[in-house]
């Protein structure tokens, strides 16, 4: 939150300072001078006192506008780069997603056709579940670099209007170089001074120079980043679509599956209820029939001792 507010006021900086010097670049050429006698030219060192003034003046202008181009490059490139490495978290994440998902779907399938979902059932759960929060992951990282590209589109806007500044100051420097260079060879006991500000302006020349050419060079790159964004986009965007659809149809074979699977337990219960009682009842029988078999038993003994007691008594 505090890097975002730190870029929300850093930009509305820059913004300012770009507005208030771009103005005052323009206005610069035809401000009245009593020594420049409204002359809006550049000077031509015929007036040693304008030429090295206005060297000192734009020497300033450049300064200004190379600490606002500094920051504006900065942001911009921060932004490149996080677009950058989004882009690649989308990528592999969609490719992790996809794998994930057609493993899920092969495990349900392996399932469904050996009708064994109870073994399986753990590991399809654990991978559905990866598999979902991949898809969430993966389109987080999207939403994140799209960000990021529109950030870097709107800096880059900021930095080319910079640059326009730019340009113009490193025209007037050229001019006022040149103007600056009939008065190095003046012996006036100021030498030093005099070389020391042409070394000046000329090093912010280069400075804005290099400017220039990084601006350029970072405005191929974001054209070429924001291509291969949107087509990566693009591409994820159909892919997770397509990874979400399957989750969607996964979970609804899976809520068929546990459906038939406590229908089965139902039915195995059921039978098994039935053995037991089958099982109960052929133990009441065998009771009863071990029951008989001892009273008859004891029946025949009691005819036996019955029938030798008569015996005995006759003879």
């Amino acid at each position: 939150m505090f890097v975002q507010l730190r870029r929300v006021v850093y930009l509305l900086v820059l913004l300012y300072l770009c507005a208030c010097t771009v103005c005052a670049t323009s206005d610069s050429g035809s401000t009245a001078n009593p020594e420049h006698s409204g002359d809006t030219k550049e000077p031509d060192g015929s007036n040693p006192r304008i030429t090295v003034k206005r060297m000192v003046q734009l020497k300033g202008e450049a300064e200004e506008f190379l600490v606002e181009g500094k920051g504006c490059l900065s942001l911009w490139e921060e932004d490149l780069v996080s677009s950058s490495k989004s882009l690649s978290l989308v990528k592999k994440g969609t490719e992790e997603t996809t794998k994930l998902v057609e493993e899920v779907v092969e495990l349900v399938e392996d399932a469904k056709e050996s009708h064994d979902w109870v073994g399986p059932q753990e590991q399809i759960y654990d991978q559905l579940d990866e598999a979902g929060k991949a898809v969430q992951q993966t389109g987080t990282a999207a939403d994140e670099a799209k960000t990021s590209i529109e950030r870097a589109k709107n800096e880059q806007g900021l930095c080319q209007t910079i640059l326009g500044g730019v340009e113009k100051v490193v025209s007037k420097l050229d001019e006022a170089i040149t103007a600056f260079e009939g008065l190095l060879n003046e012996k006036n006991g100021r030498e030093e001074e005099k070389k020391t500000l042409d070394g000046e302006c000329r090093e912010r020349k280069e400075a804005l120079v290099g400017y220039k050419e990084k601006h350029k060079n970072l405005i191929s790159y974001t054209e070429g980043n924001a291509t291969e964004a949107e087509e990566q986009l693009k591409k994820s965007k159909e892919a997770i679509k397509a990874a979400g659809e399957k989750l969607k149809k996964l979970h609804e074979q899976l809520k068929e599956l546990e459906e038939k699977e406590t229908d089965s337990q139902k039915l195995v219960k059921d039978i098994g209820e039935e053995i037991d009682d089958v099982v109960k009842v052929s133990g009441e029988v065998k009771r009863k029939i071990e029951e008989l078999s001892s009273a008859e038993g004891t029946q025949k003994k009691r005819d036996a001792t019955l029938t030798e007691a008569k015996e005995k008594v006759k003879s």
